[in-house]
């Protein structure tokens, strides 16, 4: 084996280590959305959406580029915590020089989101079971959180689109309430029908 082979091999084996070592710590392997799930997303955003548009989770980033070449007036912002589908979509987005689109390396949980007008999200059950109150606490109310496959257990969607795949996997669509007015805190919409 040459030096090159094996320092091939070597970075190969540390870009697996690491990819696996965060699926490990957040729960879930970065997952690009099949093109019916992508296309059926698209199509729950007006194209004159504005304001900005969250990813959380943006994996390799191929939703962002999706999303912002349909909304052309929106910001596009990917939040990814795994260090090479972070690098992966800042190169891609350095070559694509689309300056509404932004990058942000972090723990989605940790994560400022009160400018938030949109919120999308491709995650698992334990997540999005975490995340209700997360964005209960973080986000204004009638912002629109977009989930695909996996619902925010207790919330009840406004929306709920089932895509034409093989797995007829459920986007499901839902707004911020607002806050009770009687006692001020915010609350969770009722249980999923």
């Amino acid at each position: 084996m040459t030096w090159w082979e094996a320092l091939l091999l070597g970075s190969s084996f540390l870009v697996v280590l690491v990819t696996v070592g965060y699926s490990l710590q957040v729960g879930i392997s970065p997952m690009p959305s099949g093109r019916s799930v992508v296309h059926s997303l698209l199509a729950l955003l007006p194209k004159d959406t504005q304001g900005t548009i969250v990813d959380l989770g943006s994996g390799w980033g191929s939703l962002v580029f999706a999303v912002a070449r349909r909304c052309p007036q929106a910001h596009v912002m990917g939040i990814e915590l795994s260090p090479l589908p972070y690098v992966v979509s800042r190169i891609r987005g350095a070559w694509v020089g689309n300056e509404r689109i932004s990058w942000r390396r972090e723990d989605f949980f940790q994560s400022s989101l009160e400018d938030a007008s949109v919120v999308l999200c491709y995650l698992y059950t334990g997540a999005m079971q975490r995340l209700q109150h997360t964005l209960l606490e973080k986000l204004q109310p009638g912002t629109v959180v977009i989930s695909h496959t996996f619902a925010l257990p207790n919330w009840t969607p406004s929306q709920v689109v089932r895509v034409n795949d093989l797995y007829r996997t459920p986007i499901y669509v839902y707004h911020v309430p607002h806050p009770h007015n009687d006692e001020g805190d915010k609350h969770e919409p009722g249980p999923n029908p």
